[in-house]
């Protein structure tokens, strides 16, 4: 209910009726922690903003505040301490006595080949047989230890691995890791412990796909700086030939820092909190749709070419080196705000509302894009595309489509741009024959 097909079958239709939207946000921290939790990872500068995990949530969740407060303050990481309760629980759950290191490896394994195969999960066969194949010496040495009576066999110990708890049931009967946050972090670990690049030294970066890679960014949010850091010095290697929306992704979530040059992209439905855009970042036809920022600060010193916000809102947001701008001249910040919202003055100097009327023909021409002839008409346009075509007007184009999205004449998704029938009626009675 939210493609171009369905606002243009709403727009041919004759029923007079409203369109209300239901979608399900990433899990609110306050519905799952107690203040007192919230209050003890925030005095920790846990980045407790980033843990919508639901996994890694309940966790917290079901842990005392007196052991919150004690893991904090160790050097392992809530995550360490989260893989060290499960495969603990999984030696007594599976009555085999793997450690945990060992439980690690075999996962790790797993996951390394399931990405090089593409897949997240496959038939119990195929999982059992990557388990065997891939840690023979280290099953068969199990198997010298065991003191039990009958020995396991290698293919019953493949068998009891592949119902380990970090594993599922999915789909059509097949296996897969519990969750893509579990997944992300096992491959992360290959790119940090180097395996991808021991065993396939030349092709290792066209063989982990950009999904798989947004994956490992995604679940390393919440691991120490240094891991952070190891991490995004992996993704550097030109052999990633990654979209530039992976490389804004990857700096938002492990650097905390936007300072690079992204171009021909988008970011979608993110919440971004306590980033800093510099003045080094460049944006050229890239844009943010449907963001949530917090606490973030861009330099006006950044570029945006073609670049903007649609649909964003900013929470304590705030502009940075305002007076190197006006000692360089640049009265003008270049990116481009259309349907956002702000709790403060950040929109202000750039969007207020201003009512156009016939002596500024910029609205005309913006529903001409639409509308020819006063009768045939297109429902939706490119917003960028738009933009572009008003390369000497671009700040008067960005209120006008903000206006003209107050007044119901227009609506913005991501970024497209739809015509709605006040739109239609609007241009008929004010422009048509002028």
């Amino acid at each position: 209910f939210n493609s171009e097909e369905f606002f243009e079958w709403m727009q041919r239709s004759t029923n007079k009726y409203i369109v209300a939207r239901y979608s399900l946000s990433v899990p609110n921290i306050d519905n799952w922690l107690d203040n007192n939790k919230i209050r003890v990872l925030t005095s920790r500068q846990f980045p407790i903003n980033n843990i919508s995990n639901p996994v890694l949530l309940s966790y917290i969740r079901n842990i005392s505040l007196k052991d919150l407060e004690h893991l904090l303050t160790e050097d392992m990481t809530i995550i360490d301490k989260y893989f060290e309760f499960i495969l603990n629980r999984e030696r007594y759950r599976q009555n085999f006595n793997f450690t945990n290191e060992e439980q690690l490896r075999i996962l790790r394994k797993l996951v390394r080949i399931m990405t090089e195969f593409d897949i997240k999960s496959d038939n119990k066969g195929f999982i059992k047989d990557i388990i065997k194949e891939y840690n023979r010496d280290l099953l068969e040495a199990y198997i010298k230890k065991c003191t039990s009576n009958p020995k396991p066999t290698v293919d019953e110990l493949a068998d009891t691995l592949s119902n380990h708890a970090l594993l599922d049931r999915k789909q059509n009967d097949e296996i897969g890791f519990i969750n893509e946050f579990i997944m992300g972090l096992l491959i992360g670990q290959n790119l940090v412990l180097r395996k991808y690049q021991e065993h396939n030294p030349k092709t290792y970066g066209s063989i982990i796909s950009q999904e798989f890679a947004t994956l490992a960014v995604s679940s390393y949010i919440t691991e120490s700086k240094e891991d952070k850091e190891k991490l995004s010095e992996i993704f550097t290697d030109k052999t990633f030939n990654y979209q530039s929306g992976f490389d804004i992704y990857k700096d938002i979530c492990l650097n905390n820092v936007v300072s690079d040059k992204y171009s021909s992209s988008s970011i979608e439905n993110l919440n971004i909190s306590n980033i800093k855009f510099t003045n080094s970042c460049e944006f050229e036809d890239f844009t943010f749709n449907e963001c949530t920022f917090n606490n973030c600060k861009f330099s006006q010193i950044a570029t945006f070419e073609n670049s903007g916000f649609i649909n964003c809102k900013f929470y304590n947001c705030e502009w940075t080196n305002i007076q190197e701008c006006q000692d360089r001249d640049v009265t003008e910040r270049q990116a481009y705000f259309s349907g956002c919202i702000a709790n403060n003055d950040f929109l202000d100097s750039d969007h207020e509302i201003i009512e156009l009327n016939i002596n500024q023909p910029i609205e005309k021409l913006i529903l001409e894009y639409f509308i020819r002839d006063g009768r045939k008409y297109k429902d939706m346009m490119n917003l960028s595309k738009m933009r572009s075509d008003f390369s000497d007007k671009k700040k008067l184009f960005d209120k006008a489509i903000n206006n003209m999205e107050n007044k119901k004449l227009l609506a913005l998704n991501g970024g497209k741009c739809f015509l709605l029938k006040d739109g239609v009626t609007y241009y008929r009675d004010k422009f048509y024959n002028i």
